[in-house]
């Protein structure tokens, strides 16, 4: 497609006036609407920006369109741009649209005479003019000065942990309010779960978060063929309402085995419909086949030597039917709601582990697969590691099927010879020949490798990463059966590390208590964890009166370690004096702004009978040490807003105050103006009480005069 796209724009200012005159090749009139404006940001000159909705009324995906935004003077192309559609988050159906900013960089300073097009390419070697961009292409733009900014305040972030919607810890089939437990949670949601709820949301022995992870089974779900239990999942969002969390889902096909009769957890009513079941044939090395022969065994339904753990064969097209079906009808109902923060992408193994992915016929997993990403095109997902097919087709599906493990933090759980965390790090270390030795890092560089060579970027930059603990936190300490035990050893601060490289959101650590002297070091992780945002400076005008315009300039950063994923939450400005007040929604969006990122880094191979190496080694029986690769610093985010003033508005002196704004789904047709996501702003007492954020969440940049 790039290649295709080099071609298409060499020759663009030959084809700028017969595309809008040609017939629509690749779509009917109507079916794409664009709305916007562009131009100059900044005065250098260079740099236009097209703000564009694009609003997609074709009633399907559109995965392989392409919008080209570019720049010509005198006819030749001096600047362009493509974003594949996938990326543009309003563009598959049914979304509600929302603003994306298209900038293009141009090769020319000059301060005038460029002039603007937009065009759909479809995929099929077509360019087609989008409906409704004829007005915005026809104007030639000019870079206007920056205005005479009176005021320039300057501000240093913050060390406050920040409790944001999205991102940190998860509690765990329970939510704030709960206690945490000893040891890791059974994984079924009982009343217990909630119950004994006080109205105090803070936790006990474990970080207070926004974010609540449930799974719930194919039975719990599904207790009659077609009839669905959203009665529990309304409830699961009431109470991510009521405990201010968001709710993670997973679906559960199956249990690893008979919990009170409850036959793995598939309905009865699916185990009679499909009668007995052999779920194929497996070889002496676990390879799966369809039917018998030499050297080959029947697949057993509860287990098979490690990943044949399905209680249901998986290929059976009545199974593939039914948990479609499944997924589809929960996309209808809840896809969108505030509430529900990411779904799972899960179809087999127990606990939707996905274990024997590899063993459903890649056509099969393609279809279940598509059960997710055709119909979640609100709220985000997530794929679960190891299928490395399966988690390529899903990428390529959408750019916002995110990655997660379930074993964060294993540095020897399972085996010595293995981890999720390293890899085979332990029998040989990772070279320019042999760069993957098999752990999260190299899974995740795999699918982002998918990401960048379909859309131009790394999968983080785009789907959120997450992970659950392996056993339980105390198991990290103190249980002598794990080899990862680590109160003589050093490997806590490498997991961290690891955490932070690979731009993790959330973490479910199961709810299980933390070990106390690690609390430090996990508050720490949490402060960074996912987002987050701090305005360094802001520059704005001074004395208007009412009816004129208010120019704002403000520069943020995000000091996090992962973007933000979840649309809808506007960054706004507020001029307020006593009960008087106006709210004005800036132009800058939050889901542009990038954190750090640090380059591949590499494995130090150490001595161990040299003390002074021993000591540097990241776990007992694995002898090296990670060195991380350089750290690029986050970029500033400049954003220039101008605010007409109200013309009845009051003279007097008002307080210039910024916020980022709830979520535009909670208020139907308004942003309201309560704050969703607290800054890293304001200075701090001893106990880390902000003392210069507002009561109502809103912290306060300066002043300004209205005449």
């Amino acid at each position: 497609m790039k290649k295709k796209l080099v071609v298409i724009l060499s020759v663009l200012s030959v084809l700028v006036s017969a595309l809008f005159a040609a017939a629509n090749a690749g779509a009917s009139a109507g079916d794409f609407v664009v709305t916007g404006s562009y131009g100059f940001k900044g005065a250098d000159g260079k740099t236009v920006v097209f703000d564009l909705t694009v609003e997609n009324n074709t009633g399907k995906r559109v995965d392989e369109a392409v919008v080209i935004a570019a720049v010509y003077k005198d006819g030749g192309i001096v600047g362009a741009k493509y974003v594949k559609t996938p990326l543009m988050r309003n563009v598959t159906v049914n979304k509600k649209p929302t603003l994306n900013s298209i900038t293009v960089e141009t090769a020319v300073s000059e301060t005038g005479g460029l002039d603007c097009f937009v065009m759909l390419w479809d995929g099929f070697g077509t360019m087609v003019p989008l409906s409704g961009v004829t007005e915005i292409a026809q104007d030639t733009v000019t870079p206007a000065p920056e205005p005479d900014y009176a005021v320039t305040k300057t501000f240093t972030p913050n060390d406050e942990l920040l409790l944001n919607p999205h991102i940190g810890f998860q509690t765990f089939m329970r939510f704030n309010g709960n206690n945490a437990v000893d040891y890791s949670y059974s994984g079924r949601f009982y009343e217990s779960s909630i119950t004994g709820f006080d109205g105090i949301l803070e936790n006990v022995d474990y970080p207070d978060t926004r974010v609540a992870y449930v799974r719930l089974y194919w039975d719990v779900l599904e207790p009659e063929d077609g009839e669905y239990n959203w009665e529990m999942l309304d409830r699961l969002m009431r109470l991510g309402k009521q405990r201010n969390q968001t709710v993670m889902i997973r679906f559960m096909c199956t249990n690893s085995d008979e919990v009170n009769g409850k036959n793995f957890n598939i309905p009865y009513w699916y185990k009679d419909l499909v009668g007995e079941e052999t779920p194929g044939y497996y070889d002496a090395d676990g390879k799966y086949y369809d039917g018998p022969g030499e050297g080959r065994t029947p697949g057993s339904i509860v287990a098979n030597g490690g990943h044949g753990w399905w209680g249901t064969d998986h290929n059976n097209p009545l199974y593939i039917e039914r948990w479609c079906r499944l997924v589809e009808y929960f996309a209808k109902e809840f896809d969108g709601n505030p509430y529900l923060d990411s779904v799972d992408v899960s179809y087999c193994g127990p606990w939707g582990e996905q274990q024997g992915s590899e063993n459903i016929s890649m056509e099969n997993r393609k279809l279940l697969i598509e059960a997710y990403t055709d119909n979640f095109v609100k709220t985000p997902l997530i794929l679960l590691c190891g299928d490395n097919d399966a988690a390529a087709y899903a990428v390529e599906r959408s750019p916002y099927v995110g990655y997660r493990g379930d074993s964060f933090g294993d540095m020897g759980y399972a085996s010595k010879n293995w981890t999720h965390m390293t890899g085979s790090i332990h029998y040989y270390y990772r070279t320019p020949d042999n760069p993957d030795v098999g752990g999260y890092g190299d899974w995740l560089r795999r699918q982002s490798a998918v990401a960048e060579k379909e859309y131009g970027t790394p999968l983080w930059k785009t789907a959120i990463v997450s992970f659950e603990i392996a056993g339980a936190f105390n198991d990290w300490w103190q249980r002598p059966q794990s080899w990862f035990a680590m109160q003589d050893v050093w490997n806590i601060d490498h997991i961290i590390q690891m955490g932070k490289e690979w731009h993790t959101s959330t973490v479910n650590g199961k709810s299980t208590i933390l070990p106390y002297m690690w609390l430090d070091k996990f508050e720490a992780w949490q402060k960074v964890m996912g987002y987050r945002f701090a305005l360094t400076e802001i520059a704005y005008t001074d004395n208007m009166a009412a009816g004129e315009t208010l120019e704002v300039k403000s520069t943020w950063y995000n000091i996090g370690t992962a973007p933000i994923y979840h649309d809808g939450y506007p960054l706004a400005f507020r001029l307020k004096n006593g009960t008087t007040e106006e709210i004005f929604l800036s132009d800058g969006d939050i889901m542009e702004w990038m954190c750090g990122d640090w380059e591949l880094g590499e494995w130090i191979e150490l001595n161990p009978d040299m003390p002074e190496q021993k000591e540097l080694c990241v776990q007992e029986e694995i002898y090296a040490y990670w060195e991380s690769g350089k750290y690029t610093e986050a970029e500033a985010n400049i954003v220039y807003d101008s605010f007409d003033l109200p013309a009845g508005l009051a003279a007097g002196k008002y307080d210039l105050q910024v916020a980022i704004l709830e979520r535009y789904l909670k208020y139907p047709g308004e942003y309201g103006a309560v704050p969703g996501i607290l800054l890293a702003n304001g200075k701090l007492d001893g106990d880390g009480v902000n003392l210069d954020r507002e009561d109502d969440g809103w912290f306060t940049v300066g002043t300004v005069n209205i005449k």
